[in-house]
């Protein structure tokens, strides 16, 4: 049961990946729950490699069709959480 949580999350992940690649726009009503979800991903010590690199992609191309995401981006890297800071700023 466990494992199937991961991969649903792990796929969930990747579609918001790619709707955020091809139509970004249509994520404009939701910025303010999907990136607060995306930093407390970042922190999440539990993620793969592969995961944190879909979490920094995720919120680089976020960023770069919304640069009114700047203030909560900025606020991440000045954050505590090394995992956090590092993920946030290879997104940029």
């Amino acid at each position: 049961m466990v494992h199937k949580a991961k991969e649903d999350k792990y796929m969930l992940m990747v579609t918001l990946k790619e709707i955020i690649i091809n139509k970004p726009e249509c994520l404009a009503p939701y910025l303010q729950t999907l990136m607060p979800l995306y930093i407390n991903q970042s922190q999440n010590t539990g993620l793969s490699d592969t995961e944190r690199n879909i979490v920094s992609e995720s919120i680089g191309r976020l960023y770069a069709a919304h640069p009114s995401l700047w203030e909560q981006i900025l606020a991440a890297l000045k954050g505590n959480n090394i995992r956090s800071v590092e993920t946030v700023a290879k997104s940029i």
